[in-house]
């Protein structure tokens, strides 16, 4: 994403335990972070931090405990955006795309998603969320530099 200018959280990956902790010890005060263990995990595998302590209690889990088991040995550390969530996909023959029906799931138990992910309760299709407006945008700041890439790797 970083390399064909799509717009993306900051973030930073980490297999080593100890640089992890440091990236997460720099990390701005107040400002919320998310650790997402970059394999399969249920569906739970991304921890939102409003803290350091919370960031370093998620790091341990995934990284030293192997809560997650494999899944927690890369682990993605990213700013926090606030904001609806809803997936765009597309089918891609390497030329052409079609975008998907926007879809929508419920990530996290109690209400107002105060909770932890719960790995699945349902989603929902199409997503008022991604209206024209945001398909739009979708299109012209996500897929077309997305083909424009693969088409140049191709």
């Amino acid at each position: 994403m970083v390399k064909y200018g799509i717009p993306t959280a900051l973030y930073r990956a980490f297999t080593d335990y100890d640089k992890a902790l440091e990236y997460v010890s720099n990390w701005p005060a107040g400002k919320t972070l998310v650790i997402k263990a970059d394999g399969l995990a249920a569906g739970k595998g991304v921890i939102i931090c409003r803290d350091k302590i919370q960031a370093q209690e998620a790091l341990k889990q995934m990284m030293m405990d192997k809560v997650f088991g494999a899944a927690g040995a890369l682990v993605v550390i990213e700013e926090f955006l606030r904001g609806e969530e809803a997936s765009v996909q597309a089918f891609v023959d390497g030329k052409n795309y079609s975008l998907m029906v926007p879809a929508q799931d419920h990530k996290r138990v109690y209400e107002n998603d105060e909770g932890p992910n719960t790995g699945g309760m349902g989603a929902y299709a199409p997503a008022p969320v991604a209206d024209a407006g945001v398909l739009k945008k979708v299109d012209e700041k996500i897929m077309r530099p997305f083909m424009k890439g693969i088409r140049s790797e191709a």
